[in-house]
């Protein structure tokens, strides 16, 4: 884009309250201030939310040993069964948005890279889709667009990790589901002032510049038209991407995007009738099965929170918590440090591992002691491990891939 320092009108606002008084005052007179939340260091900054990534399908992505070194550097343990689960986005780039703004691609990533985890459509309510394994501002070519854009490859959760999330997976990777939102707040916004200045970088009405932009969070998100979603959704059934009970998720998607826009029933009505009849359509056999829910507000999914199995355990909480620092004393004597040496560490784990217990966590299943040790906190484990190395023994490395 053009150098912002040849617009003469240009007003730059960098105070948080201003930013936010702006924002706030320009998506009012838009009828969209409800795109706009608190967040950031303290809540002071007001967050914006942009729906124009989208799924890079045809995208070379990184597999095998590279997708492994990928997921291990993002903390991750890696499973065989995560290839083929990453895909790449383009989620954010410079042209003129459907608000009318500019998002400049200064991206800070300082507080994404402490929890860069995926949400499905901003529902931080809810256990993460995916995780994303590498954000950075790249060199975009393309028939599209040519440019500086963020570009983020996010690993997407297992089916026996979250059905919900391997739901919105098959649809990503199917090409139905291949919108993407950023959910940031700017350090800097920029107002211009003059109609032909803003003519000239195509700013809308209401339009701002926003600048020195701080990434919160990415979603997979939207649906697209409706027409054509037949062919999409035909090939995926084809490719066994697409489930009988996936147009539950399809409809309630679509449900709260109407809910959250036009909050008209005609429209819920008229998209819901569409889903059905293609439901039936592509799987006859559930014809009885769906239902038409005429009310907007009447959610077809009544639970999206992931259930965790509750493990059943004889012993009692000392006994657990005595066999897993058992195990943790046997890994320090096998390296030559006494307990004593690090024993707020333990104390702290205990405290841990006691928590745990208390929640039904099988904490040291017997067979494989070091499940065990990983299923109830493998980050403060290997903080321990590495104290290990620390104090001279050279063996820390291998205690800490004894429990991987």
């Amino acid at each position: 884009m053009p150098d912002i320092n040849k617009f003469k009108s240009a007003v730059v606002i960098e105070d948080p309250a201003e930013i936010r008084r702006h924002l706030e005052s320009v998506r009012e007179k838009a009828g969209r201030a409800g795109e706009l939340r608190s967040g950031g260091p303290k809540d002071e900054h007001v967050v914006s939310e942009k729906l124009v990534g989208q799924a890079v399908l045809k995208q070379d992505v990184p597999s095998g040993e590279a997708l492994q070194s990928l997921a291990d550097a993002a903390g991750i343990p890696w499973l065989p069964e995560y290839e083929g689960r990453a895909i790449p986005y383009w989620a954010s780039d410079e042209r003129v948005d459907g608000m009318g703004d500019i998002v400049k691609q200064n991206w800070h990533f300082d507080e994404f890279e402490k929890n860069p985890v995926m949400p499905y459509s901003h529902q931080w309510s809810q256990p993460p889709v995916a995780n994303a394994l590498v954000y950075e501002v790249r060199d975009r070519k393309d028939k599209d667009y040519k440019g500086p854009a963020l570009h983020i490859l996010g690993l997407f959760a297992l089916r026996d990790q979250w059905e919900w999330a391997d739901t919105i997976f098959r649809l990503v990777k199917s090409g139905f589901l291949v919108g993407g939102s950023v959910g940031f707040y700017s350090k800097k916004v920029i107002h211009i002032e003059d109609e032909a200045e803003r003519s000239e970088l195509g700013l809308g009405r209401w339009g701002v510049i926003l600048d020195e932009n701080h990434l919160l969070e990415f979603s997979p998100t939207t649906l697209p038209a409706n027409a054509g979603a037949h062919t999409v959704l035909s090939r995926a059934k084809k490719d066994g991407l697409l489930l009988p009970g996936d147009f539950q998720l399809i409809r309630e998607i679509d449900r709260a995007r109407i809910a959250h826009t036009s909050r008209s029933n005609d429209e819920w009505r008229t998209a819901d009738d569409h889903w059905l009849q293609l439901a039936k359509t592509l799987f006859p056999a559930q014809r009885k099965e769906l239902v038409p829910h005429k009310e907007l507000d009447e959610s077809m999914i009544e639970k999206t929170e992931p259930e965790i199995p509750v493990t059943e355990d004889p012993r009692s909480l000392d006994e657990k918590v005595d066999r897993v620092l058992t195990l943790l004393e046997d890994l320090m004597v096998s390296h030559g440090v006494r307990l004593d040496d690090l024993q707020s560490e333990v104390e702290e784990l205990k405290q841990l591992l006691s928590q745990r217990a208390e929640s039904h966590t099988d904490i040291a299943p017997d067979g494989d002691d070091t499940s065990g040790l990983e299923s109830v906190g493998a980050d403060r484990l290997r903080g321990l491990l590495s104290k290990l190395e620390g104090l001279g023994t050279g063996s820390g490395a291998q205690a800490t891939a004894a429990t991987s």
